[in-house]
């Protein structure tokens, strides 16, 4: 029986012992923590992105002028119109247009189509045309594409933006 006690005894000490090397003994891990280096570089890339994403910003905000400027001075073409201004946010295109005061009725929603099939035709990009010949309205718009033309961003006239259009199709 005593020997019988001693082996077991044994048996256990061998199995802890084992257990106690073959989990204690493992290669100590690092933690995955970045290098100071490594988070230099992340500020740096990020940084980058940012003034990469800036420029892409910049440059759509150019584009967009330019298209609405060609599509403000194709509107102006047509007989009754003496001014134009445009504002383009994705694929709509927001007009203000400065009439003859002599038109009326009839012949301004007619004008107001003409509009519309005039810009389609001149932007290929617009599917959605909003078209105003309200003297305020028309100064807001024209105010809000002066400043995109001096640099600000079109992100930042978004609820204008649309506070307009919602007042010149309130069914929107």
């Amino acid at each position: 029986m005593l020997k019988k006690n001693k082996l077991l005894i044994t048996l256990v000490i061998f199995t802890m012992l084992i257990t106690v090397f073959t989990y204690g003994c493992r290669k100590a891990e690092k933690p995955n923590l970045p290098s100071p280096k490594q988070e230099d570089r992340n500020i740096i890339d990020n940084e980058i992105e940012r003034k990469d994403l800036e420029d892409v910003k910049e440059k759509t905000d150019k584009t967009l002028s330019a298209r609405a400027e060609k599509i403000a001075d194709s509107i102006v073409d047509l007989p009754g119109v003496n001014d134009a201004t445009v504002v383009i946010t994705g694929n709509t295109a927001l007009v203000g247009v400065d009439i003859e005061k002599e038109l009326e009725g009839k012949v301004v929603t007619d004008l107001k189509k003409q509009i519309v099939t005039r810009v389609k035709q001149t932007d290929k990009d617009i599917k959605n045309v909003t078209v105003t010949a309200d003297p305020d309205l028309f100064e807001r718009i024209d105010d809000i594409a002066q400043e995109i033309n001096r640099g600000r961003g079109m992100s930042e006239f978004a609820d204008e933006v649309k506070e307009i259009i919602r007042r010149i199709t309130p069914s929107m």
